[in-house]
């Protein structure tokens, strides 16, 4: 009965964020100096096309604090899940149903790792699936456009690329979320950047009977470092309490 207690919670927590962090905005605030960070997959499941990058994009992100001369305290996935579900317990108990949000419980969590250890602030990253738009072999989203490795099918047989580059549409692409809280709860800044595409794109067919177009999930998700960096500063640059990053 406590175990389904605890996802009911969590799940509740879960609807309020998703509709509680969708822009991107700054309120300020003292610099912080050490910073505990939530892992992948606290607040949010991460979804089932990412799981295979959790552990790259998780080191951007400890990188790009740790060269702001931020002192970054990582949590085990269990231990922080834990602390998230009592937050969104406790939340409940001084709120009600009513009163649960992703920003209440987070205050409560930045009060409590605070009061535990001593940092002075609280990021809590997720990866959500975005709408993305692809043009040709260009896909754009969240601040990012990257190129699609697309391969032809068998029965292809297509000398040119005239089919491949008229293509367009729209499909979910993966991007990082942050929200940054103070040692007193308040939200300090959220923003999002777009990371890697996790698919491409499959023409199978032939002209005589028409092509179909498959987007089969890519072999190695989240390989490029650069990538990543690209969309961990996008989300993170505009807060501007950051320390500057070093050797800048």
């Amino acid at each position: 009965m406590r175990r389904r207690c605890a996802r009911a919670i969590a799940c509740c927590a879960l609807a309020w964020l998703a509709a509680a962090c969708a822009g991107t905005g700054a309120f300020g605030g003292a610099a912080p100096r050490r910073v505990a960070l939530l892992p992948l997959g606290v607040v949010a499941p991460l979804p089932p096309e990412v799981l295979a990058g959790a552990l790259p994009l998780e080191r951007e992100l400890a990188r790009y604090l740790a060269e702001r001369g931020l002192a970054v305290d990582a949590t085990s996935l269990p231990d922080a899940r834990a602390a998230w579900i009592r937050s969104a317990q406790a939340l409940k108990n001084e709120s009600g149903t009513a009163g649960m949000s992703f920003d209440g419980a987070a205050r409560l969590l930045a009060r409590e790792l605070h009061a535990a250890s001593g940092v002075d602030a609280l990021v809590v990253p997720w990866v959500a699936m975005r709408p993305a738009q692809m043009k040709g072999r260009m896909v754009a989203w969240d601040g990012v456009a990257r190129e699609l490795e697309r391969y032809r099918g068998r029965r292809a047989g297509m000398d040119d690329a005239r089919y491949l580059d008229a293509l367009e549409g729209s499909f979910a692409a993966p991007s990082l979320q942050v929200a940054v809280f103070s040692a007193q709860g308040e939200k300090l800044f959220e923003g999002t950047g777009g990371l890697d595409l996790v698919q491409d794109v499959l023409l199978v067919g032939d002209k005589q009977a028409g092509f179909r177009v498959e987007m089969p999930p890519r072999d190695e998700i989240f390989t490029d470092a650069a990538l990543l960096r690209e969309g961990v500063a996008l989300a993170l640059d505009p807060y501007p309490g950051w320390p500057p990053a070093r050797g800048r």
